[in-house]
């Protein structure tokens, strides 16, 4: 998991994290951890579920 901050042309801080597994509850922990609320998120788009 990547999350990456976004200043027009430049970036700031990388933060990153490895899930247990896909689709586990690591994911919306990360997330909660480390964007700010208000923020644009983009997203690769890919589907995950618990199997």
């Amino acid at each position: 998991m990547l999350a990456v901050e976004n200043y027009g042309r430049k970036i700031g801080r990388v933060r990153a994290q490895v899930a247990a597994r896909p689709g586990s509850i690591d994911i919306l922990e990360f997330a909660q951890d480390v964007i700010a609320p208000g923020s644009e998120v983009h997203t690769d788009e890919r589907r995950c579920s618990a199997a």
